[in-house]
């Protein structure tokens, strides 16, 4: 989701560039149009006001998409812990891999 909806910002970003260039997809275009397929209810029900809560989250979720991905150093893994996973990973990868 994270690529998705910097994609949408980065997309929005050329909107209304000046009177002459730019395209009119801003962030709350690209909301209205890709919300239906991102959150739908299964209710047939559902009103006009469930639409409109939506298309406010996804709005909400790609203008600070880039604040709510970020990872505080208290947990963020260190470099050393990275290195240590990635070789577990591979090196399990690697067993099952020959063993079939």
């Amino acid at each position: 989701m994270e690529i998705l909806f910097t994609f949408m910002n980065w997309t929005a970003s050329f909107s209304h560039i000046d009177e002459e260039s730019g395209s009119k997809m801003d962030i709350h275009n690209l909301s209205t149009v890709v919300t239906p397929n991102i959150l739908y209810s299964k209710n047939k029900d559902s009103g006009m006001d469930d639409s409109f809560l939506a298309i406010e989250a996804v709005h909400t979720l790609i203008e600070y998409n880039e604040a709510m991905c970020e990872v505080c150093e208290f947990i963020h893994p260190s470099e050393r812990m990275v290195q240590l996973m990635f070789n577990v990973f591979c090196n399990r990868s690697l067993k099952i891999y020959y063993r079939s």
